[in-house]
């Protein structure tokens, strides 16, 4: 714990000599601000703030993470922001929305998947689908099957 401390410590004092900073917070719209996420946004603001202050260039980003619609509470995005601005937390970007930015995620996949650092999964059997052949795995998504993206490791 004391360890994690002086880390804390020590970052907020050598902001400023970093060239820049970018700090985001990404809350899921699911329900309320809950205090684990407030103490991740009030960290990242500090951070922000200190190189800020320090003269390096800095920015926080408000992404929100609205990619699984079926859990999203209607009213919760807005409840959120009304809690960050009530506790002083102010973002420079944003607020983003993941569900806004598919063409950027699919674009990084595609990249990931032409220089094979990923492999499409279509049935959970990593083993099989990190090694299949070409032409199996072009014809399923050429069929529309159903598949999960992974990370070749």
């Amino acid at each position: 714990m004391e360890r994690g401390r002086r880390a804390w410590r020590r970052l907020l004092s050598t902001a400023g000599a970093a060239p820049a900073t970018r700090v985001r917070f990404a809350p899921s719209p699911t329900g309320a601000l809950h205090v684990g996420g407030a103490r991740t946004a009030l960290f990242n603001y500090l951070v922000h703030r200190r190189a800020a202050l320090g003269g390096c260039e800095s920015a926080f980003v408000l992404r929100v993470d609205d990619s699984d619609a079926e859990r999203n509470v209607a009213g919760s995005e807005a409840a959120i922001l009304r809690d960050l601005e009530w506790l002083g937390v102010e973002w420079t970007e944003g607020p983003l929305r993941s569900s806004e930015r598919g063409d950027v995620y699919r674009a990084a996949v595609d990249r990931l998947l032409e220089t094979g650092a990923a492999y499409r999964d279509f049935d959970g059997d990593a083993a099989r689908w990190r090694r299949a052949p070409e032409g199996e795995v072009r014809a399923r998504v050429e069929r529309g099957d159903a598949h999960a993206v992974r990370f070749r490791v």
